[in-house]
């Protein structure tokens, strides 16, 4: 979600979560003339508590990630856009009971993850987004096969996202986020370059 910063880089275990007005520094300005004003303050920061959480390229070194298994307490502090996208995403996944009625979780338990239909229903309008046109490298290319669900496979990474083969290369566009609606620009392979497949 645009605008985010993380105080680790870490995916964690469904705990809790909350939802705040202000920052790690206390009440932010903006908080304080919505009190001032008598406004609800709007949430800008999420917490998330856990007790096993895994770490992602410690020391920036591509690495298998690391499993903790301790108590630990991650923010993220939305500070150039809202976290409602955020919430949307929660709810979508563990359903409406686990936000509070104005859209911000409220400290609830998140003890139970998501279901496997749950994440499939959401995956699903990303997996299936079709090859964007604009991403041919010459628009005069003739495409030689349909749209075809792939993984691009790289060493510890499995990127999924569709490939399409046209008179002249291979093209690659990676899935880009449940939240999007833009396709990412696609990776072209010459097929004068290809010098082995393999089925």
């Amino acid at each position: 979600i645009g605008g985010a910063t993380a105080a680790a880089s870490s995916v964690s275990d469904f705990g809790s979560l909350s939802a705040n007005g202000g920052n790690a520094n206390g009440s932010s300005k903006q908080q304080q003339q919505q009190q001032q004003q008598g406004e609800q303050p709007k949430a800008t920061a999420v917490a998330f508590k856990c007790s096993r959480h895994a770490v992602m390229k410690t020391g920036n070194v591509i690495a298998p990630h690391t499993t903790v298994d301790a108590a630990a307490e991650f923010c993220f502090t939305f500070r150039y856009s809202s976290p409602a996208q955020f919430f949307d995403l929660i709810g979508r996944l563990l359903g409406p009971a686990a936000t509070a009625d104005d859209g911000a979780a409220s400290g609830r338990s998140l003890v139970s993850p998501p279901t496997a239909a749950a994440i499939d229903k959401l995956l699903k309008p990303m997996l299936d987004r079709p090859f964007d046109p604009h991403n041919l490298r010459d628009m005069r290319e003739t495409p030689r096969t349909s749209n075809l669900r792939c993984h691009h496979l790289s060493p510890l990474q499995d990127q999924p996202g569709c490939s399409i083969v046209t008179d002249r290369s291979i093209y690659f566009q990676p899935a880009s986020g449940v939240l999007s609606t833009v396709a990412e620009p696609a990776t072209s392979f010459a097929l004068a370059d290809i010098v082995a497949t393999a089925r």
